[in-house]
């Protein structure tokens, strides 16, 4: 045979090959994975092969844009203004504005054409106390900044620098600016809400309840937060530190006991007391101190006409021998009013720290 003659042979052999459950068999003996037998080809599982990564970033960018969308609208943190309108700023963790809530009507009234969305608070807070100064708010009185979260743990740094902010800008405005810090629990808010207060005024109204029951709730729920003040500033005024323990102790209010003492002291029955409420033992005070009053102005009245002096002269002799009765009423009236006023208020002003010389 010739050399030709082979290559033709072996070019028309067919190769023999081990079958497919063969070679699996073989695999499974060497401890190998087993081939995969020839399957129809599912075109579903390949597309889904083949976009699976394309979907999986369409996922995560839907996931990552609803938890910031959720950020976006999700309060950090609340801002309240109050002066007699009240209202609420919220703040999200973007340190945008994202909502604002008219506590009262008076805000509402004021404010309701402001848009402060998508803004910076301090920008918000801006137009708000410029608007409130343009409706005449501020006179007689000032804005209450305060503020509330439970998940921003520096919410009273961030008052303090909206305050400041809020400061400089008063003293180009002429309107005055305080701030409060103090904390407001969740049944704090609830119960402010029910009767559209801001906590801190709600918070401030108790405090002055606290110290005088002869006040209601809802009666100083519709006053301003001036008004507010200047009845905390009498209460202090008023009521010492003293009375205000003293009273803790018997179980009534600080003011009740001023009134019922000040009352015996006057030479009222002790019976009628307990019948009283605070308002009632208000008014009796009130009328007893005017009968006092009237008394009181006849006399000076008389002893004026008698040393040939003005009322107002001789009752700024009268002032200064009861702070210091060393002086007398001829060494007195030869002194100018004026005089004799810088000394009533000398005498009354060291009246009022002399302990710290004693």
């Amino acid at each position: 045979m010739k050399n030709k003659d082979f290559e033709k042979l072996i070019k028309n052999i067919k190769p023999v090959l081990p079958s497919n459950s063969l070679k699996g068999r073989i695999m499974l003996e060497q401890n190998r994975v087993p081939l995969i037998v020839d399957r129809p080809i599912n075109r579903l599982l390949v597309s889904l092969k083949r976009y699976a990564f394309a979907i999986s970033v369409f996922v995560i960018t839907l996931i990552a844009s609803i938890t910031l969308l959720g950020f976006y609208g999700e309060s950090y943190y609340e801002v309240y203004l109050d002066i007699n309108p009240s209202v609420e700023v919220s703040v999200n963790r973007f340190g945008v504005v994202n909502g604002v809530k008219y506590i009262n009507q008076d805000a509402e009234n004021c404010l309701k054409g402001l848009d402060l969305k998508g803004k910076k608070p301090e920008e918000a807070l801006t137009e708000i106390a410029n608007e409130l100064s343009r409706n005449g708010y501020f006179e007689g009185s000032k804005l209450f900044i305060s503020g509330f979260s439970k998940a921003n743990n520096a919410i009273e740094e961030t008052i303090e620098a909206l305050y400041y902010r809020l400061s400089d800008l008063s003293e180009e405005q002429g309107y005055d600016v305080a701030v409060m810090t103090g904390e407001f629990s969740e049944e704090e808010r609830a119960e402010a809400k029910r009767y559209n207060l801001s906590p801190l005024k709600y918070s401030l109204i108790n405090q002055l309840i606290a110290l005088d029951d002869g006040y209601t709730l809802e009666e100083l729920a519709v006053f301003d937060m001036g008004d507010l003040n200047s009845i905390s500033n009498m209460l202090n005024s008023i009521l010492s530190e003293e009375t205000i323990m003293t009273a803790i102790e018997n179980s009534i209010s600080p003011m009740r006991y001023y009134l019922i003492t000040s009352l015996e002291k006057m030479g009222c029955a002790l019976d009628k007391f307990e019948q009283l409420t605070t308002k009632q033992l208000k008014q009796l005070y009130q009328n007893e101190r005017d009968k006092i009053l009237n008394i009181t102005n006849e006399r000076l009245q008389k002893e004026a006409e008698y040393y040939g002096v003005s009322v107002e002269k001789y009752r700024l002799i009268d002032s200064i021998i009861k702070r210091d009765p060393s002086y007398t009423i001829e060494s007195l009236l030869d002194k100018s009013v004026f005089e004799l006023t810088a000394l009533d208020y000398a005498l009354e002003k060291y009246n009022d720290i002399k302990d710290i010389f004693e």
